[in-house]
């Protein structure tokens, strides 16, 4: 049987010097973006990938973003960048500090390409080698840019996160009342009809609220704040922004209620959080996010899933990633990363059950839109919790009257 040609993927734009690469004894399939070719490789792994820097969100970002998948991890890649001087410098000190070697600068002789392609086919076996997990999350915080969590905002969530008993209240009011963003849209949830304070100060309604309703309002006015520059476009097939808060908050309200049947703490920033990576997703890597929902829409499958094949990474990934970053206690950081299947984490396996299973309640009760239309498998570790999903889904019009008031914080604030 005659060998076959070794395939080569050119991720380059019509009049990229890399188009004219058509040596004889390769395979040469031309794409103009990596969407194009992350979609190409879901059916045929090249051998070799060549981008031209000038391609759309740039040909060093696009290099880092293939590696990110695991199966696409080892595959040798060739970028040509411009030779303007300054610009070349900064490119190939760039390219080093993420690791990758094989750079060529623009313009070029065909001859030194054909030979670079040569050697890269070469040194491929020794050379290249998949990113290892703390790779991965390096690579996700410098890719993504995540925002940071603002220092009032921190100290906040480290005081609410105390028990009841250790709670300092002046200080929590103190703190709340320095940032207007946090007074105004506590304020507005604590009058609506769900709580029905009536006054005006933020001690008054602390005092009203109490603890434990307070905490969900901090949590998401908190949340809130961070990501209203960082959601990216609304709506992207039939992803909804709107849709993925609402089904976010009715998590967390979810996550109070299980939590008291199994007397854990309540966790609505779990419930708040853990979808917090499709945010990220759709912000920083648009156009990748763009195709993944375009599959999950025609071929009715598993945001996750999708997430996994194209990107490498998934929503979870990101969220462990910025849950570590903003330093939030660590059996939140665990069961973020963990929420689809807590049976594979080493701790933190109850929590992560919980959340697993309020994303499956809320999904049963269509509140809000979580990516995909499906109704996971319920993960074996949250089977033996032996929580009733028949009565919590009967308090749906409960579930939602919360949701109604916390979500109208978001509503008012884009008028």
């Amino acid at each position: 049987m005659p060998k076959l040609p070794k395939r080569i993927l050119v991720i380059a734009n019509a009049t990229s010097p890399l188009r004219g690469f058509l040596q004889t004894g390769y395979e040469v399939v031309f794409v103009d973006h990596g969407v194009a070719a992350i979609h190409d490789m879901r059916h045929t792994r090249p051998e070799l990938i060549l981008i031209d820097q000038d391609v759309p969100i740039g040909g060093m970002r696009t290099a880092r973003i293939i590696r990110l998948n695991k199966e696409h991890g080892t595959i040798p890649m060739i970028i040509a960048i411009p030779g303007e001087k300054n610009q070349a410098l900064l490119l190939l000190k760039q390219g080093r500090e993420a690791g990758l070697k094989h750079i060529i600068v623009k313009p070029f002789d065909p001859s030194l390409l054909a030979e670079r392609v040569a050697q890269a086919l070469r040194m491929k076996d020794r050379e290249d080698k998949q990113l290892d997990i703390a790779q991965i999350k390096k690579e996700i915080q410098s890719l993504s840019d995540l925002p940071a969590m603002p220092e009032i905002h921190g100290k906040i969530l480290v005081i609410i996160g105390k028990p009841d008993t250790e709670v300092d209240v002046d200080r929590l009011v103190r703190l709340i009342e320095a940032d207007p963003f946090l007074v105004a849209n506590i304020l507005k949830i604590a009058r609506s009809a769900c709580y029905g304070f009536g006054g005006s100060y933020v001690r008054n309604a602390v005092t009203f609220l109490g603890l434990k309703r307070l905490r969900p309002i901090i949590h998401a006015a908190s949340v809130l704040k961070i990501f209203e520059k960082e959601e990216g476009p609304g709506t992207v097939g039939a992803f909804s922004v709107r849709e993925l808060w609402r089904h976010s908050l009715a998590c967390g309200v979810v996550m109070g209620i299980v939590s008291r049947e199994v007397r854990g703490r309540a966790h609505f920033l779990l419930g708040l959080l853990h979808d917090i990576g499709k945010i990220v997703l759709n912000h920083k890597f648009h156009e990748y996010f763009k195709e993944v929902v375009r599959i999950v829409d025609e071929e009715k499958r598993s945001i996750y899933d999708v997430e996994k094949e194209i990107l490498g990474i998934t929503h979870a990934d990101i969220g462990h990633v910025l849950a570590s970053v903003w330093e939030l206690p660590p059996e939140v950081v665990v069961a973020i990363a963990h929420h689809h299947r807590p049976s594979t984490a080493q701790m933190h396996k109850r929590l992560g059950a919980l959340v697993h299973f309020s994303d499956i309640a809320v999904r049963t009760m269509q509140i809000g839109y979580g990516g995909d239309p499906l109704i996971p498998e319920m993960d074996p570790y949250a089977n033996r919790l032996r929580l009733k999903m028949d009565s919590l889904v009967s308090r749906k019009e409960e579930i939602i009257e919360q949701v109604d008031s916390i979500a109208s914080i978001r509503e008012e604030n884009k008028k």
